[in-house]
């Protein structure tokens, strides 16, 4: 017979685990705080503070992405910069997402983690002449271009690979649409706003894209938007996709051979567990909008795949007390800025479960950086807290370690991944001999004759990993500043003559007025 304690503690064995807020695969079990099967109380007694991610969580996200937007032909790239941890990019490699790039390093780091290249987008504002070169002869599926004189510059790199008898066929490339559509988040991260220095308003698109003779080695096959970043409302992405759909039927209308709808990413997740982005209404749009205009659609998710699969887990210092109360960390603003940049919200939990009766107590949670901005929370009402215990700021996968740095003399944290098989160390801590380790004395002499055209290096063996220049800054005599500036030149003064000269059904038809987002 059943003792009634046993009874009474049925329900609870039979009760559901849950996740705490913005770590869902972080649970309570036996007071303590696990990541899947492993306590990162025992955790940090063998590592220490760190960055630890759940193998599980980050493989449930990038399903959920993949499966909503499968009712089209849809390359899921996963967004780097949130995360460019080799051995995460590895799993979402295995389970065949591609990968969205927006610099020459993080172009590099995917491509030698084995990534083919027809599986790479290539995203960003500006690149120095060395990246142009890199961009150009890599072979990326895609390259957005946000404006007329960066098409200028990369395809006067791609003009100079073929002289070079290394580029092959011609660049895949898309104009940046910058739609004017407010995504209703943080000032820093609007990026579709027609104050934002992303992408063209839709006219110039159009009547750049009404010339593809300005540009003979890049070919325009698509555009690309991008609105913002941790995005919760789904009504900003679906006038997006509206506005997207009409500048792809007027260009075609003028001969653009558009196959391509690069969306973005920017969706956003839930950190304090108030819910997160409504991701399948908006798909099922997207879809739709694939399937009538028979385009091929590009996601870029980066936080929405990371972010919730990580918690920051550091030890509390001491608790000091006055005016206000303040929970003193060894994390600090060089391990996670993204309170202190963006006043972002990162739920803080214990390690050991608070008992439920505990008082909350008003505090900031800051670290021991010497900046009076060093904080994770302000006004945060936590359950009772002494030196020693560990606490676990979650959400801390995208933008995290990514952004960390070593002000204060700090070395970045370690990152550990939490699987099925046990705990592996990803990425090795820093000491402060990691920290002087760059460090040289050496002359630089300054040539006062400049240097002469240099010839780089033969292209790589591997056809994914573009040459590397003969020394470093190998790439920029080769054309600026003289023939980078005549091409520029010449290509902008035939898009002044065409535009002067086109006639009046290739000029673009103005924008109807519209009420901006608010």
């Amino acid at each position: 017979m059943s003792t009634r304690v046993e009874r009474e503690r049925a329900p609870d064995k039979a009760r559901p685990e849950e996740g705490v807020p913005g770590a869902p695969t972080f649970v309570y079990r036996d007071h303590l705080l696990h990541c899947e099967e492993t306590s990162l109380e025992d955790l940090y007694r063998t590592i220490g503070p760190a960055y630890v991610y759940s193998a599980r969580r980050l493989t449930e996200n990038a399903s959920r992405v993949r499966h909503a937007f499968s009712r089209a032909e849809t390359l899921v790239a996963y967004a780097v910069k949130a995360n460019t941890n080799p051995i995460l990019l590895r799993l979402f490699y295995e389970m065949g997402l591609g990968f969205e790039v927006s610099s020459g390093s993080e172009l590099s780091i995917t491509l030698a983690g084995g990534a083919p290249r027809e599986s790479v987008v290539v995203n960003g504002n500006a690149r120095t002449d060395d990246e142009l070169v890199q961009v150009a002869e890599s072979g990326a599926y895609l390259v957005s271009v946000d404006s007329e004189e960066e098409a200028a510059r990369l395809e006067a790199a791609a003009a100079w690979l073929e002289k070079q008898g290394r580029l092959t066929t011609p660049v895949r490339a898309a104009l940046r649409v910058n739609p004017d559509v407010d995504a209703k988040v943080h000032p820093d991260l609007a990026t579709g706003i027609a104050e934002s220095k992303f992408g063209l308003p839709p006219d110039r698109v159009l009547a750049w894209y009404a010339h593809p003779d300005w540009t003979p080695h890049l070919r325009w096959v698509g555009i690309h938007v991008h609105v913002g970043s941790q995005i919760l409302d789904a009504q900003p992405l679906l006038d997006t996709l509206g506005e997207c759909v009409d500048v792809i039927e007027r260009a075609r209308s003028r001969g653009a051979k558009i196959e391509v709808l690069n969306l973005g990413g920017g969706f956003g997740v839930d950190y304090d567990g108030k819910g997160g982005l409504a991701l399948e209404r908006y798909a099922d749009a997207a879809c739709l909008v694939a399937k009538s205009q028979g385009l091929k659609l590009v996601v870029e998710p980066g936080r929405y795949l990371v972010a919730d699969a990580c918690a920051l887990v550091g030890q509390v210092l001491f608790v000091k007390r006055g005016t206000r109360s303040f929970a003193v960390t060894e994390l600090g603003m060089n391990d996670l800025i993204r309170p202190s940049l963006y006043d972002a919200h990162h739920a803080i939990v214990p390690v050991r479960e608070p008992k439920p009766r505990d008082e909350r107590i008003e505090m900031d949670v800051v670290g021991p950086v010497c900046e009076s901005g060093d904080y994770l929370a302000k006004g945060r009402k936590m359950p009772p807290l002494e030196p020693g215990d560990l606490v676990a700021v979650t959400g801390a996968g995208a933008y995290g370690y990514v952004m960390a740095s070593n002000y204060n003399g700090r070395g970045r944290l370690p990152e550990a991944l939490v699987d099925r098989k046990g705990v592996r160390i990803i990425r090795r801590g820093e000491t402060w001999k990691d920290l002087i380790r760059l460090a040289s004395d050496l002359p630089v002499r300054l040539d006062a004759e400049p240097a002469p055209e240099i010839e780089r290096a033969p292209a790589a063996a591997h056809p994914s990993t573009p040459a590397a220049p003969a020394r470093a800054g190998g790439a920029i005599p080769v054309f600026r500043p003289r023939a980078m500036a005549q091409a520029i030149s010449d290509g902008l003064r035939r898009r002044r003559l065409g535009s002067s000269h086109a006639s009046e059904e290739q000029k673009p038809t103005p924008a109807p007025k519209r009420p901006k987002n608010k």
